[in-house]
């Protein structure tokens, strides 16, 4: 109990509900332009289409030839946690969350790595 009204407090003392879902729907927006940029040219894909995506969690496509859970176990050696795809989609997507105490700037950060890690 005492953990949840913590949390409560500090969201609200960060601006609120709706400033924290702003900020992972930023995060979202983040992924998409790294899609339309630089991780679109490396062969990242968004698996939703427009329209259909979650501002809570990224689920993308990896380049041809790589494969969802080897890009997630060379962020996990770097320290990062990010998730593959489930059932017939875990060797072909990752999934980056945008919820909790994340941040764009760690987003962006991730997304550098995630880059390295797909070539």
């Amino acid at each position: 109990f005492y953990a949840l009204c913590a949390q409560s407090a500090r969201i609200e003392q960060e601006g609120g509900v709706t400033a924290r879902w702003d900020r992972h729907d930023a995060m979202r927006r983040a992924v998409e332009d790294w899609i339309g940029n630089e991780g679109g040219a490396l062969g990242f894909g968004y698996l939703p289409g427009t329209g259909r995506r979650s501002w809570t969690v990224s689920c993308l496509t990896v380049p041809d030839g790589r494969q969802g859970r080897a890009i997630v176990q060379r962020l996990k050696r770097s320290g990062w946690t990010i998730g593959s795809g489930y059932g017939p989609l875990k060797d072909s997507t990752i999934r980056i969350g945008h919820m909790g105490d994340h941040t764009v700037g760690e987003v962006r950060e991730l997304l550098a790595l995630i880059a390295e890690a797909g070539r």
